[in-house]
């Protein structure tokens, strides 16, 4: 397996080439744009993207800006560190916050001017995921004036969210349907008699029979044939023993101890029972044990890894580099 750095460094190239990525970021302003993404694509300064803008729409960077969006949240808080909304509950990385920023507020610019404030809110549980909550002045008008036209990125221009997009009015506003009666259940009429089913008359269960357990090393001792006729080897054995016990008065301790401690020293040898978990190099802690289950050509294959919870290569307390294969038997 790769290291802890080199395999930070592969997410880290996966995150720049995933083209819903740089969608999602070429939706805001440029002053929000990620430096690393807009690095990705070329675009280091926000002349580059008003020379692509202008020509297309003749407009200038502003013009530009104009038509984009605006995260609530890095309008209010720019400089925040370590702001997530989502963690792996698989790898416990809620714990030492270990996460991503995918539940965003985005408005328009003049509804960014009524922003009062937005944040996230970590402590609240539930979900692998946490609201995001934003609060907006008094006075600022829900509805857009009916000359306004939409913006071009507005969700109730797509097809699919045609005549079915919501406001946000509707959603603040009381609900004003009629509250409709529920309805009576309706009357089932019995089956004919033809359908049903005749009663069937109940069976006493049979008593089980009493089998005596059989010792260990029978299993794995050759069947003798025996007679139609003739009792079981294993009956007068046993019977013989009785007769022999009855005789000489009962078994003694000693004996009866060394055949409890060979049945289970046999037992012992038959199931060795779980391999004891390595200690992980970081920490030295018993590691976990996982399995392969994404496709490929070690899908099924079990390895240990460090217990504690995924975190940042900088935390010492969450999950070191360990990574151990099983030794296929």
């Amino acid at each position: 397996p790769a290291g802890r750095g080199s395999y930070s460094d592969a997410l880290h190239q996966s995150f720049l080439a995933k083209p819903v990525r740089h969608w999602l970021d070429r939706l805001l302003v440029a002053r929000q744009w990620d430096p690393a993404l807009a690095a990705h694509r070329g675009e280091l300064s926000s002349e580059s993207d008003s020379n692509s803008d202008s020509n297309s729409d003749s407009g200038s960077a502003d013009d530009a800006d104009q038509r984009r969006f605006i995260d609530a949240f890095r309008q209010r808080h720019p400089d925040r560190r370590d702001a997530y909304t989502c963690w792996c509950s698989r790898t416990g990385a809620r714990q030492t916050n270990y996460g991503n920023r995918i539940d965003y507020v985005l408005v328009s610019h003049s509804l960014a001017d009524q922003l009062l404030d937005c944040d996230i809110q970590p402590e609240v549980s539930g979900s692998d995921h946490c609201p995001v909550l934003a609060v907006l002045s008094d006075g600022y008008p829900l509805s857009a004036p009916p000359d306004q036209p939409l913006p071009s990125l507005a969700a109730a221009r797509l097809p699919e969210f045609a005549a079915r997009q919501r406001r946000i009015s509707d959603f603040l506003a009381p609900w004003r349907g009629a509250q409709q009666a529920p309805m009576p259940p309706a009357k089932q009429e019995p089956p004919p008699a033809s359908l049903k089913k005749r009663k069937q008359p109940q069976q006493q269960p049979q008593p089980a029979a009493k089998r005596r357990q059989a010792s260990l090393s029978s299993f794995f001792a050759k069947p003798t044939p025996t007679p139609e006729v003739a009792a079981p080897a294993a009956d007068s054995s046993v019977e013989k023993a009785a007769a022999e016990s009855d005789s000489n008065g009962s078994v003694s301790a000693s004996s009866a101890s060394s055949t409890a401690a060979s049945s289970s020293q046999q037992w012992r040898q038959l199931l060795t029972g779980p391999e004891k978990p390595p200690l992980c190099r970081g920490h030295g802690e018993a590691c976990l044990l996982r399995t392969v289950k994404k496709d490929g050509p070690n899908r099924g294959r079990r390895f240990w890894v460090c217990p504690r919870p995924e975190g940042s290569a900088k935390n010492a307390e969450a999950r070191c580099d360990t990574f151990l294969w099983v030794a296929k038997r």
